[in-house]
């Protein structure tokens, strides 16, 4: 039974491996390479499942109860989303994803309702890394929700030293919300 598990476990170790590999060609190239985004699961694509409408949470009724940073390891099973290192200081050479992290505080809903976000990274002289969408959404019968989403490589030794900052805004897709809902998060690579 146990070399069952062990086969099972090399081959979901293999397909993670390839999957992030992609090609294997050892071409040396003086480019840095381009940062992947990982982020929740989207509830447009739970709701289209269902072929259901969804509700907008409101924006105005957000509370920023607390934000976090940490960085994990490669991948976006679940054994890379727990080994998370919460801190505001990592190690270039060390650090994959860096993820925000925020919990809001809001009214609870009888329903899930969505809530979207952009953010943006910034590095220590203010240019912008990346601009990008993370889905997320507020579950039913929950006057606390956490959001996130990384941003980074699912290899080390890509991250520059220096100190870098996450701009975190609601998208707002009705015109009845105001966009003025935001989180900055900083943290500091050496």
């Amino acid at each position: 039974m146990i070399w069952v598990k062990t086969a099972l476990l090399s081959l979901v170790y293999f397909i993670t491996y390839v999957a992030f590999t992609g090609n294997n060609s050892h071409e040396v190239t003086s480019e840095k390479p381009e940062g992947h985004v990982v982020d929740n699961f989207s509830i447009e694509e739970l709701i289209a499942e269902k072929k259901a409408d969804y509700k907008e949470a409101p924006i105005a009724s957000l509370k920023l109860r607390s934000t976090w940073i940490y960085e994990k390891g490669a991948g976006i099973t679940p054994e890379g989303s727990i080994r998370r290192n919460y801190s505001d200081l990592f190690s270039h050479y060390d650090s994959r994803f860096i993820c925000w992290e925020i919990t809001l505080e809001h009214p609870s809903y009888d329903t899930n309702r969505n809530l979207d976000f952009t953010f943006q990274l910034f590095d220590q002289a203010g240019n912008q890394v990346t601009k990008n969408k993370a889905d997320s959404w507020i579950p039913a019968n929950s006057e606390f929700s956490d959001h996130s989403a990384c941003w980074g490589w699912p290899y080390p030794n890509n991250w520059s030293p220096g100190k870098y900052t996450f701009d975190v805004k609601t998208i707002v897709s009705s015109s009845s919300q105001s966009d003025d809902f935001s989180a900055t998060i900083d943290f500091t690579m050496y």
